[in-house]
């Protein structure tokens, strides 16, 4: 229902207007912070122990509401990992901006992929639908989310060469003064080194130092 709190996760809860205010619906799901992204709505005191902030964002396609997207992420993560709390957000009826902008923080902390991410949604809510011009922002969010995961991967790539390259250095030269220890450093310094997935990666250079 609209007028409901629906559980997403089980720190992320989506709903509209009237679910925000009915105090029940936040005591009873133990809602330790509320974010209003309705332009329209006014924003709500509730009692001290609850945080609320209130986002103005307008349920417009031509809206740009990307530029939020990190920050409300962010905030839904820290107050579940860092502080153990959950989170409602909320806009007018639960069904675009509040929608959009959980669609987001899964694609950022629980990598899931935009259509991925769409469709849990909507499995636990059907009422979910971002505007239009609310998905093509997805979209592009989505794709500034791969270059940045994609420059992760590069560099953490790179790290593991420099290390293999400055411990095949290291063996080399202990191979010339110490001939016969070599398979035993070989298989205490480096292979420790690189993780299992990584080492399946690049089974062919692994073969070829192991001899496997």
């Amino acid at each position: 229902m609209i007028d409901s709190i629906t559980s997403i996760t089980p720190y992320v809860y989506v709903g509209g207007e009237l679910a925000a205010r009915t105090l029940s619906n936040i005591y009873s799901n133990d809602i330790r912070c509320i974010i209003n992204v309705a332009r329209e709505i006014p924003h709500v005191q509730y009692p001290p122990h609850i945080e609320s902030i209130k986002i103005n964002i307008d349920d417009m396609s031509t809206y740009y509401i990307k530029k939020y997207f990190d920050k409300i992420a962010d905030k839904i993560y820290q107050n579940e990992i860092v502080n153990k709390r959950k989170t409602l957000i909320h806009c007018q009826a639960g069904i675009s901006r509040s929608v959009t902008c959980i669609i987001a923080y899964l694609m950022k902390y629980k990598n899931m992929s935009l259509i991925q991410a769409y469709n849990y949604v909507k499995y636990k809510r059907q009422a979910a639908k971002p505007n239009q011009g609310f998905w093509k922002q997805l979209q592009k969010y989505e794709n500034e989310l791969a270059q940045i995961n994609d420059k992760k991967k590069a560099e953490k790539l790179e790290t593991i060469i420099h290390i293999v390259r400055r411990n095949l250095h290291k063996l080399l030269h202990i191979h010339d003064e110490y001939p016969h220890k070599t398979p035993k450093i070989l298989n205490g310094s480096i292979r420790p080194m690189i993780h299992r997935s990584t080492r399946q990666r690049i089974r062919p250079f692994y073969n070829r130092v192991y001899h496997v």
